[in-house]
């Protein structure tokens, strides 16, 4: 497509969609990183409680080095890591006196402390760990689970095996014990505090024998209690190690593990005080173990304990398994805090005639945060205004089947019913009530599908299902180790709840038609967090897709919102039971939150979808028919230095696919491609200086088709290399077409190092086909100050008086930390003069010096300047791409606070601004007059640049409207309207525009 072009929509009552969504250039933007703005722990977060349950058993002392060392050394580093000093840890240690079944030999090495005031203390006592005798695991469970139940731990004194005339470390925990769930030394409640016992063995249990020595075995475990044993399974005799009664050595192991797990253990049952459920997670590790002593330990982490279990030969594998439990455990904290209220976004949306598929999602304290899509009307209206002129005025609605509105004046969501909604009432405004979600659930079982197990491309095939009968799907594929017993019941579990056999944490559907048998549990489908539904039509009804934080492309049927199939990545099943179990987290499991892209290729249909922060891997379907999906293709990143570089190259996939029906490169012709930027790396998350990335500083062409990869456009090892690409390229790319012969024959691109970069590859019809490309601008060059660019460029097109330039229109903002502050982003104007072909010797590249500080004066001529930038307002940042239209520069921008609470366990709230510039494109000065509201001389002025937006939250790129001068006609519109979402920001007078695209910048 041509950007250059003076063709335009204009807009009646059935035309809203193009006017809305409808795209001339090659490109959309990406959605902003949002999820700080959602949910933040307080500042100093909460530690978690966490019990290192260490083995002193004789064997600890063979090896070279000694286990016993080893697993000394491997606590040292953990203990020095300074990412572990907010953990309220303790040690036990556990052996038996003398021999099996003698005296208990339960140690209490070090109380509940925090690691970072506590650190000498509990490295001495690690140090004074020696093996002694046999492996009591049984017993040292239940004493390990009595420190957490109870304050004093009196209750461990058992008549059955009482020590007396012992030194005092030969006791059990009773002494001073103190249960770490209790208020904390400001009397709070850590109600939200997670509490988690890792239990390390580097052998078979013992000591659990009911008629042997002290005879303290258990065959029973809290008789009585809802998820006690009145009598424990047996363990295979392979499992015990010289026990006597054979069977007892390990029972009751699972059983204790499975009533800490399950069990409220706040103290003195006080729902008021201790919220939530006050229980412990188990994990086991097993070192220099075998098979049978893995099942073992998987009985009770994995299949009952709500841990898992890790293998160690040597002393780096202890320290990467007790690193990946704390980590765990500190992710873990199921903070309360107040949901936002998350306002219409119509980037987000998809139309289709007049019917518009909305996303919504609720965020979570949780791993799981959950979603919906529901189904409006939408359109244009005449409303007579009761104090003209003008008489009438042109306005945007959407309305649910009733005819009501679906937002307030605010943009926020009101109670409405919208058309897939089978309750038959409203929703309350509640994002997971109706729409879709009210169509899918218990009792149908699902049509999920995943590739790569062991089926045939045709995802129907049985072999791709994704339940508990398909055998491919094994436990290693879920994540679970080697198959056993435990692992094998714990497979089941997981598959039932994915496949909806298991309705247990769903949601309940009361219908209003008083009929029990309509009633009926829901399930509640991940949160679309940076994608967009995809409306498809079909002969045979239409389809709605929609890619989702579960780590599903779920394929809705239009008409009804029914789930048609689902598809879940291989790569992703093994995160099944993070979703399941569903942890208490200030960031959600990210799945398949990436842009999505539709495309045909001849009669087939085809559907890409990325995974953003879920991953590197970009998946293609064949969607031509609707309800049996093919794998087409994927692309996936990796770090194997072995691999292709396109693969080490490639980053998170957060850069949308843009489909060409052909280009030629140097000369060849390559039919049906995407194009797309190589994505972001996760260490820019936290860089405060530029420095290079590892993936991501591509540029991909690859087959639409198959996915091969055409070519690469990268700083070395590609078919074209840039040497200055060396930081990731998130945005979305621009492609454009400067001949208008529908072949694209340049990329813009920009680069989170701050860097705008163009890829000329012209088409035949140029004289010079050789593919070039350079950094065209780099606005940290030169800075002390770091900024990025996450966004698409917009390109226009000047003219005048023998002067030629492309304008390159950008905001900078850093889209991982939306609420930070250190830095003052901008907004730039960046002139390309090689308007028409590359440069015949170099190309010019601009700086910040090069640019003109429009921020306080304005200079039509730039005094020979090669573009101009205004500093934006304190802490805020541009998250969209801007629209250019006649000369205006549109954009939106944000600006965010945390709330502060002083409660541990409330996350902070945000509160945030958000902003509407209108700016003229050669000088930056304000487009419009009276933007401040205070203006009457009609003159724009600096203050004029900007207007405060009513939308609450981040806001979505401007859209236009053209409204026409017959309502029931196309035909030359009369004005322009710009939107932000529903919120109208302003309206002008159009102006005839002659046909030529010399006179007319529009994207």
């Amino acid at each position: 497509m041509n950007i250059f072009h003076n063709s335009r929509t204009w807009i009646s009552k059935s035309f809203v969609a193009s006017a809305l969504f409808g795209m001339i250039v090659m490109a959309t933007a990406v959605e902003a990183d949002d999820v700080e703005i959602y949910l933040q722990p307080p500042p100093d977060p909460v530690p978690p409680n966490l019990l290192f349950i260490l083995d002193e058993s004789g064997s600890m002392r063979s090896g070279r080095p000694s286990k016993m060392s080893q697993m000394q050394e491997a606590m040292y580093a953990l203990l020095d890591d300074p990412d572990m000093s907010n953990i309220n840890a303790a040690i036990l240690g556990y052996t038996t006196y003398d021999g099996n079944n003698t005296w208990l030999r339960v140690r209490r090495h070090s109380d509940f402390e925090k690691i970072e005031t506590n650190r000498k203390a509990m490295k001495s006592a690690v140090s004074q760990m020696s093996p002694r005798s046999y492996t009591p695991i049984v017993k040292t469970l239940e004493a390990a689970v009595k420190w957490f139940e109870d304050e004093s731990a009196t209750a461990y004194n058992s008549r059955a095996y009482e020590i007396t005339g012992r030194s005092r470390w030969d006791y059990d925990v009773r002494r001073t014990a103190r249960s770490p769930i209790n208020p904390d030394e400001n009397g709070d409640n850590l109600w939200c505090q997670p509490n988690v016992m890792v239990l390390l063995t580097d052998g078979l249990p013992n000591s659990n024998s009911t008629t042997s020595g002290r005879k303290y075995g258990l065959t029973s475990y809290k008789a009585g209690e809802p998820f006690g044993s009145e009598n424990c399974k047996p363990v295979p005799e392979e499992v015990c190690s010289d026990d006597g009664g054979g069977t007892q050595c390990g029972r009751c192991a699972a059983e204790i593990a499975r009533y800490a797990w399950n069990t409220d253990l706040r103290p003195n049952n006080d729902p008021s005080a201790w919220p939530e459920v006050q229980n412990v997670k188990t994990h086991t590790i097993g070192f220099q173990t075998n098979d049978t002593h893995r099942g073992f330990l998987e009985s009770i982490s994995v299949a009952n304990g709500g841990g898992n279990h890790y293998d160690a030969a040597n002393a780096s594998d202890l320290v990467d398994a007790f690193t990946e439990i704390a980590e765990d455990a500190m992710s873990s904290i199921p903070y309360t805090y107040t949901a936002p209220s998350i306002p219409f976004n119509e980037n987000n949306a998809a139309v289709s005639g007049d019917r518009i598929y909305v996303p919504t999602f609720e965020p979570q304290a949780r791993k799981f945060w959950k979603g919906n899509v529901k189904k409006y009307q939408i359109g244009v209206e005449t409303v007579t205004n009761p104090s003209p002129p003008p008489a009438t005025t042109e306005e945007l609605f959407i309305r649910d089947k009733t005819g009501a509105d679906v937002v307030n004046d605010v943009y926020l969501f009101v109670d409405s019913q919208d058309y897939w909604n089978v309750s038959g009432g409203g929703d309350d405004g509640m994002p997971l009530l109706g729409g879709a979600n009210s169509r899918m659930g218990y009792p149908n079982i699902r049509n999920l599908y995943t590739y790569g197990v062991g089926g045939p491309r045709l995802l129907t095939d049985t072999g791709n299902r994704v339940t508990k009968a398909n055998t491919n799907i094994t436990t290693n594929l879920l994540g679970l180790g080697d198959s056993s017993t435990a692992t094998e019941e714990r497979r089941a579990t997981l598959l039932d709840w994915i496949d909806w056999s298991d309705n247990r944490d769903w949601m309940f559907t009361d219908t209003p038609d008083d009929d029990p048998a309509n009633d009926h549990l829901v399930w509640q489908m991940g949160a679309p967090l940076h994608t967009a539904p995809v409306h498809v039509n079909y002969a045979s009804g239409n389809v709605v897709y929609m890619a989702t934080t579960e780590g599903v492309l779920h394929a809705l049927d239009a008409d009804t919102g029914k789930e048609l199939w689902g598809f879940m990545p291989m790569q992703l099943l093994e995160n099944i039971k993070v979703l399941e179990s569903n942890e208490g987290s200030d960031t959600p499991y990210y799945g398949l939150d990436g842009p999505m892209t539709y495309y045909e290729i001849g009669s087939e249909k085809y559907l890409a979808f990325s995974m953003r922060r879920g991953g590197r891997n970009l998946y293609a379907l064949n969607i031509t028919d609707r309800t049996a999906p093919k794998y087409a293709w994927g692309m996936f990143g990796t770090d194997d230095t072995n691999m292709p570089i396109h693969q080490q190259k490639l980053g998170q996939t957060w850069s949308k696919p843009i489909y060409a029906e052909k280009i030629h490169y140097n000369g060849s012709t390559i039919n049906n491609v995407l194009i797309f930027g190589g994505g972001y790396d996760p260490d820019q998350d936290d860089a405060i200086s530029r420095s290079d990335d590892n993936w991501g500083n591509a540029i991909y062409i690859v087959g639409a088709a198959d996915g091969s990869v055409k070519k690469l456009i990268t700083n070395a090892g590609g078919d074209l290399n840039i040497p200055e690409m060396k930081n990731a390229i998130a945005g979305d790319l621009l492609l454009v077409d400067i001949n208008a012969n529908r072949i694209p024959d340049r990329i813009y691109a920009a680069d989170v190092g701050g860097r705008i970069i163009r890829v000329d590859i012209p088409d035949n019809d140029f004289g010079s086909p050789n593919p070039k490309g350079a950094v065209i601008a780099d606005i940290n060059q030169g800075s002390s100050t770091y900024r990025r660019f996450f966004n698409t460029p917009e390109v226009g097109y000047f003219s005048r008086g023998g002067v030629q330039f492309l304008s390159i229109l950008i905001g900078s903002g850093h889209r991982p930390e939306p609420l930070d502050k250190s830095v003052t982003d901008r907004f730039y104007m960046i002139k390309d003069y090689n308007v028409w072909t590359a440069p015949s010797v170099a190309y010019d590249t601009w700086t910040q010096n090069d640019l003109y500080d429009a921020t306080t004066t304005v200079n039509r001529t730039l005094n020979g300047m090669h573009g101009w930038y205004i500093d934006l307002g304190y802490g805020e940042k541009v998250f969209s791409k801007a629209k250019l239209y006649d000369y205006a520069v549109l954009f939106t921008s944000y600006t965010g606070d945390r709330s502060q609470d002083t409660n541990p366990c409330n996350a902070n709230s945000t509160t945030g601004s958000s902003y509407f510039y209108a700016l003229h494109m050669l000088d930056g000065n304000a487009y419009f007059a009276a933007m401040d509201g205070q203006d009457t001389d009609g003159d724009p002025t600096i203050s004029d640049r900007k207007a405060a937006l009513s939308i609450p939250g981040m806001p979505p790129a401007p859209t236009l409207l053209f409204p026409s001068t017959d309502p029931g006609a196309e035909s030359l519109g009369r004005e322009v309207i710009a939107l932000v979402g529903l919120e109208e920001v302003t309206r002008w007078p159009d102006r005839f525009h002659a046909i030529s695209w010399e006179e007319v910048i529009e994207d």
